[in-house]
């Protein structure tokens, strides 16, 4: 069979009226993504379309080959008048699906694709989404890596689902912690850590302006560069007190911070 013949073939399928009405409106038409061409990939809706990268999907990246042969729904966008050039989306169907899986509160299970200094990014399957390193843990971490690894298997909990439409874009903001319960509204911190009690706790990470302890039952505490020491002190000298990673260390509570949910301890000796 000809080229013309299958497009004759194709187009005794659908009529033009029938694709200048759904053009018309948002109702969608199944179709299967046919093969691969320049720009995006060639569509069966009946009759041949086109389906631009850039209508795609809202990933970050992915593998597009194994879209050949899926069955899916698409708007069509744009027609001529003789049918040969109509460009399909499958966008607007991504977004309504999209908003309907993932509501505020739903647990989801991604893979681990990226992770940046601030962020993991997460393939949930035909989008992706984000944690922000807030969401991963409720204790202090240095890094998205100090909790996940690319290519690890996780469940979230979704925040929420925001549609960029300014910047083609769909939000998708997760949180690992929130599957946990936030141990500082389980523990009696104002019973277990008095005031002026010592406290022990192990180093977990040193910045500009202080040390974050890992306490018991999840808590964490902070010491401020000025309650290292009576004299000045910056990161450059914190080893000179053994203050490294994983050192176990002794200070007084001076502050219960419920704002930050921290233990603001002192560790100098009274003066």
């Amino acid at each position: 069979m000809s080229a013309n013949s299958s497009q004759e073939t194709q187009s005794k399928r659908i009529t033009k009226e029938e694709i200048s009405a759904l053009c018309k409106s948002t109702e969608s038409i199944e179709g299967t993504v046919v093969a691969k061409v320049k720009g995006g990939f060639t569509v069966d809706i009946g009759i041949s379309a086109f389906l631009p990268n850039k209508l795609i999907d809202f990933r970050r990246s992915c593998c597009r080959d194994k879209l050949i042969g899926r069955k899916m729904d698409f708007r069509i966008l744009k027609f001529n008048f003789e049918c040969t050039n109509i460009v399909v989306s499958r966008h607007e169907n991504l977004v309504d699906e999209t908003m309907e899986r993932l509501q505020e509160g739903t647990i989801v299970k991604g893979i681990v694709i990226n992770l940046t200094d601030h962020r993991a990014f997460v393939d949930l399957g035909d989008v992706d989404g984000s944690v922000r390193k807030q969401e991963l843990s409720w204790g202090f971490i240095t890094h998205p890596r100090d909790v996940l690894s690319v290519g690890q298997s996780v469940d979230f909990k979704v925040l929420s689902v925001v549609d960029d439409e300014d910047n083609d874009k769909l939000l998708i903001n997760l949180s690992l912690k929130k599957l946990k319960a936030n141990p500082w509204v389980r523990t009696d911190v104002e019973t277990k850590y008095l005031i002026d009690e010592k406290v022990k706790g192990e180093i977990i990470g040193i910045v500009q302006s202080g040390i974050f302890l890992k306490l018991n039952d999840g808590l964490h505490g902070f010491i401020k560069n000025s309650k290292i020491s009576w004299s000045h002190i910056s990161l450059n000298i914190k080893t000179k007190y053994s203050l490294k990673i994983g050192a176990i260390i002794t200070g007084r509570i001076y502050r219960i911070n419920h704002q930050k949910e921290s233990i603001d301890i002192d560790l100098r000796e009274p003066g």
